[in-house]
């Protein structure tokens, strides 16, 4: 007698009718925050429109003369309710496909295409979440197939062609266990001059490069650290350098410190606050003035009665300038040596580094710390906390979970390619070239 397969225990479904109103949950509130915030106005007016239909006083209704729904609302306002809600759907339909044709969005195709339909070894992933743009789309699915083999050529090709797009801009796991499958939909130009740098920009502002969305910026009032990671090849000299043209036209004192003494930026020597240093004990004097600078400038500004340089200097109370330190390889300051006296040396400038990347903000100084092997003993935990992360091309995942906090920057093509935590989240960009 063939025996029975089990049947689902009634935990079981209830958990399963559980996932699927969260997921539905989810999609319905992200569908609506997206409405809400690319049509404020339609959707502000349809939701307030609802209630005035249903306002008494419209309507008079008597016991004898209602039948039917028309107990609870009398036709027209069943009318007009309905024909808020169709018109916002329609609306949302046509702005769906204006911005990502729904003729690319065929999931199910693209998994039968890269043969992950009914796979004898993974079962078939799920959407959970799916997020789209003009120029990008990204799916939130279940974690039933590796990120490894999601990355496969044999897998990867066939998936995108079914969506029109030659590979995926990047796949990972976040910290629910989800993977995450990014495509473009537009491709990043290769070569970025800075003269596509169009619009004037805050004077507190950086411009990075060109992401899909426009120019990507950091506010060094907001953010005042960055941390800039990235192999050989990656682009991050030339990303450095276009940093120091900016903040050389913006007229602050900017320090370098380069083990290679230089060689990147010798056409702005001249126009750097002091020579460039190569040697972690040349350096350190040049921290320990900073870290002066710092102590001198506080109490400037607790009698002013403001909290930022910045904010000192828009008032007209002072016209010293920001001071920014740009340290192109943070590992010359590895506290890893056997001289003890190069040991204390290396503690006591992480040391103020670290301080200054705490409180420095106030006071109008910066740091720009750079490093091709990112590790979290040269980068403690409490520096990183510190720094906007802006990561190229790094050789491993735990690299780049190092600098940005998860995977990603592995697979980066290189060449001026880079990712930064911005507060929306991850965002890629192509790193301007310098100006010629």
């Amino acid at each position: 007698m063939m025996s029975q397969p089990n049947k689902p225990t009634e935990t079981d479904t209830i958990t399963q009718v559980l996932d699927a109103l969260l997921v539905m949950l989810r999609q319905m509130f992200w569908y609506l925050g997206r409405h809400l915030k690319r049509h404020p106005w339609i959707f502000l007016v349809s939701c307030a429109a609802i209630p005035i239909f249903l306002l008494p006083g419209h309507w008079h209704p008597t016991p004898h003369s209602l039948k039917g729904w028309e107990h609870i609302l009398p036709t027209w306002s069943w009318i007009a309710i309905a024909g808020v809600l169709v018109a916002n759907m329609g609306w949302i339909s046509i702005d769906e496909q204006a911005y990502i044709p729904s003729s690319n969005l065929d999931f199910e195709n693209a998994l039968k295409q890269a043969g992950l339909w009914d796979h004898p070894k993974y079962r078939t992933p799920q959407v959970v979440l799916k997020k789209e743009h003009k120029n990008w789309l990204e799916w939130s699915i279940t974690p039933t197939v590796p990120v490894d083999v999601w990355t496969k050529s044999d897998i990867m090709h066939p998936f995108c062609a079914a969506l029109g797009v030659e590979k995926f801009s990047r796949v990972f796991r976040d910290k629910h266990n989800y993977i995450h499958l990014v495509l473009s939909r537009s491709h990043f130009p290769e070569q970025v001059m800075s003269s596509a740098l169009l619009g004037p920009l805050s004077p507190r502002s950086l411009a990075l490069g060109m992401s899909l969305e426009g120019i990507c910026t950091v506010n060094l009032d907001e953010r005042p650290h960055l941390l800039i990671a990235g192999q050989t090849g990656s682009g991050k000299s030339v990303l450095v350098h276009h940093i120091i043209e900016q903040l050389i036209r913006k007229n602050w004192h900017v320090q370098l410190v380069d083990p290679k003494g230089g060689v990147d930026y010798a056409d702005l020597e001249s126009y750097l606050s002091g020579e460039i240093v190569s040697h972690a004990e040349q350096a350190l004097p040049m921290i320990e003035s900073l870290w002066e600078l710092h102590q001198e400038r506080l109490p400037r500004l607790k009698q002013w009665r403001v909290t930022k340089w910045g904010d000192a200097l828009n008032m007209g109370l002072t016209d010293e300038p920001d001071h920014v330190l740009i340290i192109d390889e943070f590992a010359i300051f590895a506290n890893d040596a056997k001289d003890k006296a190069k040991k204390e040396l290396a503690a006591r400038a992480q040391n103020l580094v670290q301080n200054l990347a705490l409180g420095a903000r106030a006071t109008g100084i910066h740091l720009v710390i750079c490093t091709q092997y990112p590790t979290s003993d040269l980068l403690g935990n409490q520096l990183r906390q510190q720094l906007v992360p802006i990561a190229g091309y790094l050789e491993s995942d735990v690299a780049s979970r190092t600098v940005l906090g998860e995977p990603g920057a592995e697979q980066l093509p290189g060449q001026g390619r880079f990712l930064i935590r911005q507060p929306q989240g991850l965002v890629e960009f192509q790193g301007f070239l310098p100006r010629v």
